[in-house]
């Protein structure tokens, strides 16, 4: 499933594959997910959560990308992130100053 914003702004879901009644390792589904979204995004060289998948989540991970290619579901179809109405992939940052260490030896 993925969730999108349709034209009137409203949330919506889609299936992006339908995995039928597969019986996938429980204690796993979040990173599985994790993993194939990073994967849909380009993310292989950030992708922490697959050091964390058994060899059966590591093969589910590839069968559902095998699925997800054979549909007619694209990765040109993955909206950028949106956190508060705010486009992620979006937001550039001019002129920054650094706080951190300063705030660090402040205190």
């Amino acid at each position: 499933m993925e969730s999108y914003r349709n034209d009137e702004g409203q949330p919506r879901q889609r299936v992006v594959a339908s995995l039928g009644d597969a019986k996938l390792p429980e204690d796993e589904l979040k990173i599985i997910a994790q993993v194939v979204k990073q994967r849909l995004l380009g993310q292989e060289e950030f992708d922490f959560y697959s050091t964390e998948l058994s060899a059966e989540a590591s093969a589910w991970v590839t069968k559902i990308l095998k699925i997800i290619s054979r549909s007619n579901y694209s990765s040109s179809q993955v909206e950028s992130e949106v956190i508060d109405g705010v486009l992620v992939d979006k937001v550039t940052s001019e002129d920054i100053v650094e706080l951190g260490p300063e705030l660090v030896a402040m205190h």
